[in-house]
């Protein structure tokens, strides 16, 4: 068995990288590629550049940190409670649609909303309680700055 020198191995690595048809976003370190992610994802993306969209954090990072904010399991963040409101679940589908610019639809899809209606409304009221609560304001934006940092 031959060892490679560490040339080889760079090369061989960027070249199974980028020897498809589908080109990565960014190439380096995984430090690099998050720091890009945190300064270039959201206010970047191209519509017509559908490779811009990895940029944005993933849907599991932000239900994750959603959950580990609010102190809940991600089963107890999907529970259907109508008449309740799920603090939880309204800012998972505020940041979800927020960060990575999701459509509606999508946003139900992953939270188990069958009308795309329901979402939207779940967002404004979100949108309109953190523009009349300062307190709730700032947590989101630590929430919102800790699922930046971290992906």
């Amino acid at each position: 068995m031959r060892v490679l020198s560490k040339d080889v191995r760079i090369t061989f690595v960027v070249s199974e990288k980028i020897g498809g048809v589908k080109w990565p976003v960014c190439l380096g370190p995984q430090a690099f590629i998050d720091r890009i992610k945190e300064k270039y994802g959201s206010e970047k993306i191209n519509k017509e550049i559908s490779s811009s969209r990895e940029l944005l954090p993933g849907k599991k990072r932000i239900v994750d940190e959603v959950c580990r904010f609010y102190g809940v399991t991600s089963i107890d963040m999907m529970k259907k409670q109508r008449g309740k409101r799920n603090e939880a679940r309204n800012a998972a589908i505020y940041l979800t649609r927020k960060l990575r610019l999701d459509t509606y639809r999508e946003i139900g899809e992953q939270y188990g909303i069958d009308n795309d209606r329901t979402v939207r409304s779940a967002f404004v009221r979100t949108k309109k309680t953190l523009a009349e609560n300062r307190d709730l304001a700032r947590k989101m934006e630590k929430l919102q700055d800790a699922i930046k940092k971290n992906q």
